[in-house]
């Protein structure tokens, strides 16, 4: 059974380093739905404002990230050497020294259906 977050909120937390709200180091298979991500902080040496996640699997469904930050990459989700799925998820507002909202390296990364990509100087 794979463990699955679901109608989470984590909002306003920080980590001196990697993954302002959450960190997994390869889980088997992690689900996230309908969670919402917002004003988490990856300091200025981090990676990952909101999620940080290095191997595994990893089905993110339905989920909001807003204003997340990032020191280094990914303002909202830093993604690496595993298997990601975005499918319905908004990312908005949310910053990074590179990958505004996401980056992924040496990743499997699948975005399914509408996914909501929004700077904050932009017009929604």
């Amino acid at each position: 059974c794979a463990p699955v977050f679901e109608d989470v909120e984590f909002v306003a937390n920080f980590a001196w380093v990697d993954g302002g709200a959450a960190w997994f180091e390869s889980p088997p298979a992690l689900e996230l739905t309908s969670t919402v991500f917002r004003d988490n902080v990856a300091h200025i040496y981090g990676d990952g404002g909101a999620v940080y996640c290095r191997g595994g699997a990893l089905t993110l469904s339905g989920v909001q990230f807003a204003d997340n930050h990032a020191g280094r990459e990914g303002g909202a989700l830093f993604l690496t050497d595993g298997s990601f799925t975005l499918a319905d998820c908004s990312l908005t507002g949310n910053g990074a020294g590179e990958g505004g909202a996401v980056c992924a390296r040496e990743a499997d990364l699948a975005i399914a259906s509408a996914i909501r990509w929004v700077l904050p100087y932009m017009d929604s």
